[in-house]
């Protein structure tokens, strides 16, 4: 069992790794897990400085449509190259782009396999598309979304008005609680992630409205679902991660038989 595993932004795959272990360790020790890097040199996440050390990377720095394009082909190189994967992990930015890859492949490659056979969101952000051609535009609410967090996102109001001054565009693929708009469902609005899905949203988590997002653009009969007491976190008490892992095994299980 191969997986792919995602960072969050402002950290990197051996702080992952190491924010993974306690789930990792009650794995079966015949899975293998991959952590790769993004990119994107950014500001390290709140807190993460004072523990680990850098680079500190995102998968990309903006959320506009050019660079969430350019982390999707930096990643679908990797799957070309080290690949296939089982299934792929991801923790906050890093669940949101593989949520993204996921839904980007399945509807411009529709008669295709899944890029996977299950996937791990932990506590996501904000999940975009990489092109109009299957996204609702979202570019105000996108520039609203990086000023209101621009700490978390590690950017200055100098920042926030060059992005809003460069005239490049971010979208989305369906509306959340109406914030997004619309799209025409006889083009992509009824998709929905068709593999089997876990989904860990933390109760405190100042992005659960995303988290709520992905999984509303799962299939939810094949989807599992945690809600963790804490914040943007990982679990850490024995409770919730014996039940996170029986979670992502049942997942598992249900990607290896027919449903």
């Amino acid at each position: 069992m191969k997986l792919l595993c995602l960072h969050g932004r402002g950290t990197n795959s051996d702080i992952f790794e190491t924010q993974l272990a306690s789930i990792i360790h009650r794995l079966p020790k015949s899975y293998s897990f991959d952590f790769i890097d993004g990119e994107a040199a950014v500001n390290a996440a709140p807190q993460v400085a004072q523990v680990y050390d850098g680079p500190y990377l995102a998968w990309h720095s903006s959320h506009f449509a050019d660079e969430v394009a350019s982390a999707h082909e930096y990643v679908k190189d990797i799957l070309e190259e080290d690949g296939p994967y089982d299934g792929v992990i991801g923790f906050s930015q890093g669940a949101a782009l593989a949520a993204s890859l996921l839904m980007a492949h399945q509807i411009q490659h529709p008669d295709q396999p899944p890029l996977f056979k299950f996937a791990i969101f932990l506590c996501s952000v904000l999940p975009l598309s990489p092109s109009p051609a299957i996204g609702v535009e979202i570019t105000d609410f996108v520039l609203n979304y990086e000023s209101s967090y621009r700490s978390f996102f590690g950017i200055s109001d100098e920042d926030v008005s060059v992005r809003a001054a460069s005239c490049k565009t971010a979208y989305a693929y369906r509306s959340l609680n109406g914030s997004f708009g619309n799209i025409d469902e006889d083009q992509h609005g009824a998709y929905k992630i068709g593999i089997p899905t876990f989904h860990l949203l933390g109760q405190t988590d100042t992005f659960l409205d995303f988290s709520r997002y992905v999984l509303d653009l799962c299939e939810r009969n094949i989807a599992e679902v945690f809600m963790n007491p804490g914040g943007h976190e990982t679990p850490s008490s024995m409770e919730s991660l014996e039940r996170v892992v029986g979670l992502i095994q049942r997942v598992i299980e249900l990607a290896n038989t027919e449903y």
